[in-house]
């Protein structure tokens, strides 16, 4: 009997598989976190470092490898794992039961570095930034203050305020503002002491982007993509409406399309995303990015995806399908299924 990679589903979309599977990946800033942004939203349940792919599941409960095929070769822990950061040496992750893990990058070694009630994890080459779900505040960590054997990694809260979706980038931290009605907003890492220790205030060093409530956003090449919550009849609407785009900065908006997107994510230069239509059914939708251009929506033959999450390799998703698919995308437009089991 087969064991399923994500809950009902794990369908994978293959893409650019050659230069990441022999490990030529562009190293990471200092300052920018090791999971994509592109799995904020979702859950990060995926990662990649290397030549090494993992996908958490939420059916078997379980950290697994994958091989280049998608296929699940290895469990790397018994139970699920979500905000996965993959670094050089080590793997970064929230487990739900017990709080925010380490281990080595072939599963051994695990440690737990702090118990709290985490979402959001962001390692980047020299500091850990999470959200504390009780307490509702961004805590900091520094690597190097990480022992084997404590569980209280020593932490310093640097914003005390509610957000939604974290993401360190280029020496900024960007989230979306709870407190100020879903506004996309940024402060430089560089401010955080002064927040913390109250030499300056929350508006001297925040710069809201976008102004109108965002739902979802997406670093990808120097630009900010994101969808907006919809309104109606006067009350915040859980799905999101359209894809758009703007610069680092908040400049220059522009439409990516008005299609309503409840959630997307973003690999090698095609935004993948699920619309939500009549009666609950969904599709899952691509439109090409390639060379700054904005290309047209296209429909994918998948059924009822409902989230979605990247590895260097494969779009992973859920999918309320009677039938568990793996799909590769190949050229000339064919598609190729097939199954995603465990070893």
């Amino acid at each position: 009997m087969k064991k399923w990679i994500h809950s009902l589903t794990a369908l994978c979309l293959l893409a650019g598989m050659l230069c990441f599977t022999a490990g030529c990946e562009a190293p990471i800033p200092a300052d920018t976190a090791y999971i994509d942004s592109s799995n904020i939203f979702g859950g990060g349940y995926c990662a990649s470092s290397g030549a090494t792919h993992l996908c958490s599941s939420r059916t078997t409960k379980g950290l697994y490898k994958l091989n280049s095929d998608g296929k699940a070769t290895k469990q790397f822990s018994n139970t699920s794992a979500s905000y996965i950061n993959a670094t050089e040496d080590y793997i970064y992750c929230i487990d739900n039961s017990i709080g925010i893990v380490r281990m080595d990058k072939n599963g051994k070694n695990r440690i737990t570095i702090l118990e709290d009630l985490a979402k959001y994890l962001n390692v980047t080459q020299t500091e850990m930034y999470y959200y504390d779900i009780v307490t509702s505040c961004v805590k900091r960590v520094q690597l190097s203050d990480i022992s084997e054997s404590n569980r209280r990694t020593p932490y310093q809260v640097v914003l005390n305020r509610a957000i939604s979706q974290l993401y360190i980038y280029d020496g900024n931290m960007y989230f979306v503002d709870s407190e100020g009605e879903a506004a996309l907003t940024r402060i430089p890492l560089s401010s955080l002491n002064e927040l913390a220790d109250e030499t300056k205030q929350y508006e001297d060093v925040a710069e809201v982007l976008v102004q109108e409530r965002v739902s979802q956003f997406v670093i990808y090449g120097n630009k900010i993509y994101y969808t907006k919550q919809s309104i109606t009849m006067g009350e915040v609407d859980d799905s999101a409406s359209g894809i758009f785009r703007t610069d680092l900065d908040g400049s220059n908006n522009e439409v990516i399309t008005e299609e309503n997107a409840s959630c997307f994510v973003i690999l090698n230069d095609i935004i993948y995303f699920v619309r939500p239509n009549y009666r609950s059914y969904s599709s899952l939708m691509t439109i090409s990015i390639a060379d700054n251009m904005i290309g047209t929506p296209e429909e994918q033959a998948v059924d009822n995806p409902t989230s979605l999450c990247i590895t260097d390799n494969f779009v992973i998703m859920d999918c309320s399908a009677d039938s568990y698919n793996y799909y590769r995308a190949v050229k000339q437009g064919r598609k190729e299924f097939k199954y995603t089991d465990v070893e």
